[in-house]
């Protein structure tokens, strides 16, 4: 089922396939209590896919996603990479586990992965980039952070981690800069003109919010898997209030050397689609 989306914040003044397996080895979860593992948890593959607005849904299986429509032309966008980090789930209040045990910490439950170049499936196919195993109990939120390559992280260990990406990313993409968190190719068609082609990077690093309604309950002791799918709606980020879409070649890397900012817009592309059965 489809979750309603949060409500939009004020509108802005700015405008996988993933990485080597060897990235992808450490997959588990972070408790309240570090020192005891769950007795009784459910997994929830996490998975991501673009979708279109207007269909309320992600694109037919095979099918490439439908063109970007404004009243001043269309963009076609082929390839869609991002870098994401620290995936959580938040429990109730504050609390973890079915007993609803108290704890201190904000985030109650923290899927271990580090952060990550994802190419995002354009044809309807959604892509698992981890599995988790949630300990029973309720959880009403799912945050995600939409991530740079800047040398900038007071944590040391995670500041290891994006440089160990920044190389791998560097290995295809030599010239990622280091704001850039999103990659787009395309190509923009203004009315009555022909295809021009871009590459644009964003910058838009972003912790989004999503919220589970209903929540996802986990009992204990049943065993049941869920699927969480991130959709990503890049209509969202590419049409302006005035129905004209963003002409990214305007934007072109490899021509202008500037990147696009994008941060509301960013955030208020996402949603989730929870399969609990």
């Amino acid at each position: 089922m489809l979750l309603p989306r949060l409500p939009s914040r004020p509108a802005s003044t700015r405008i996988g396939r993933m990485l080597p397996p060897a990235l992808l080895a450490v997959v588990g979860l972070a408790a309240c209590d570090s020192s005891t593992g769950p007795e009784d948890s459910e997994s929830v593959a996490i998975r991501f896919v673009a979708a279109e607005t207007s269909t309320g849904g992600a694109a037919a299986g095979g099918l490439d996603l439908a063109p970007v429509v404004g009243t001043n032309g269309s963009l076609e966008i082929t390839d869609l990479r991002m870098i994401v980090a620290e995936l959580e789930f938040e429990g109730s209040n504050g609390t973890c586990g079915i007993n609803g045990d108290d704890d201190d910490e904000e985030d109650c439950f923290e899927v271990e992965l580090p952060p990550r170049l994802v190419d995002v499936p354009l044809d309807g196919a959604p892509l698992t980039i981890a599995t988790a195993e949630l300990p029973a109990g309720v959880y009403r939120e799912f945050e995600l952070e939409v991530e740079d390559l800047e040398d900038d992280e007071d944590d040391s260990d995670f500041a290891g981690d994006i440089a160990t990406l920044a190389t791998e990313i560097r290995s295809a993409y030599p010239e990622w800069p280091e704001e850039g968190t999103i990659r787009v190719e395309g190509t923009f068609t203004p009315n009555g003109g022909t295809p021009e082609s871009f590459v644009v990077w964003i910058d838009g690093e972003v912790e989004v919010e999503l919220e589970l309604v209903p929540p996802l309950d986990i009992p204990a002791a049943e065993g049941d898997a869920h699927t969480l799918d991130i959709v990503l709606y890049p209509e969202r980020w590419f049409v302006r209030e005035n129905g004209t879409v963003i002409d990214l070649t305007q934007w072109d890397y490899a021509t202008t050397g500037e990147l696009l900012e994008l941060e509301v817009e960013i955030e208020d592309g996402f949603e989730v689609e929870l399969d609990d059965d």
